[in-house]
């Protein structure tokens, strides 16, 4: 029993970093990070300089813990953008990059949209013309307001950059207990509303942005929507009314 505990802190079945492990490791870095701080402060040791120039190596670590948790494609996408602008923070901090570091984020952060788009639009999820079971929206630079009310509501995908989408999903019901939608938000806005029935867990991964979930289920809800994905630079809030 003891041995399976140990394990559970390092890697799963599968050989993956679990959950526990991932906070167990941010937990150690934070408890280092005071210690410097708590040397520099006492005057047995000069680690400002430590700190202030090496913090960025702390978001690529968060990032190599995210991707190795990762299970869906947004998740290793979030994963990878905390890798790239620590590697990116990092190198600046050190006085390698010989121009502008906005100057090379902004670029590739378009670029590797680009490059999601291209393989979310081959390989995501499959939703027929005039389907009213799941949603596949799109906003870029507008907004999108869709309103189902399918007693087999599936899920489906929402991509939102600069712009917004507003889902209504409260005349609608889930067919077989759980449902998923997978987002994607750029300095956008989603607004989703469910049923009071319904019980919403969230598996979103907001970096600079925010997912706010307001919703009262009631003491029956049985009925599971999970929203997982990423936000970049906007906000998802779900509601019930």
């Amino acid at each position: 029993m003891r041995e399976d505990r140990t394990h559970r802190f390092r890697l799963n079945r599968e050989g993956r970093i679990t959950e526990t492990s991932g906070h167990l490791v941010i937990g150690l870095l934070l408890m280092l990070i005071g210690f410097l701080y708590l040397l520099d402060t006492l005057n047995v040791a000069d680690t400002s300089r430590l700190i202030t120039r090496g913090w960025p190596s702390v978001v690529v670590l968060i990032g190599l813990i995210r991707l190795v948790q990762a299970r869906t494609g947004a998740a290793r996408v979030g994963a990878l953008i905390w890798v790239y602008l620590g590697m990116i923070l990092q190198l600046a901090m050190l006085d390698i990059l010989p121009f502008s570091v906005w100057g090379l984020i902004w670029p590739v952060a378009l670029m590797g949209f680009g490059v999601y788009l291209i393989i979310r639009s081959k390989y995501g999820k499959n939703v027929p013309i005039g389907s009213n079971s799941k949603i596949n929206s799109m906003a870029f630079m507008g907004g999108i307001e869709r309103r189902i009310s399918a007693q087999d509501f599936e899920g489906g995908e929402i991509t939102a950059v600069m712009g917004g989408v507003g889902l209504d999903l409260r005349e609608a019901s889930i067919g077989e207990v759980a449902a998923e939608i997978e987002v994607f938000v750029w300095a956008g806005g989603v607004e989703i509303f469910v049923p009071e029935d319904w019980t919403v867990i969230s598996k979103v991964v907001p970096i600079m942005g925010a997912f706010e979930d307001t919703t009262k289920p009631t003491a029956d809800s049985h009925k599971r929507l999970t929203i997982r994905g990423l936000v970049l630079m906007g906000g998802i809030e779900v509601k019930n009314r």
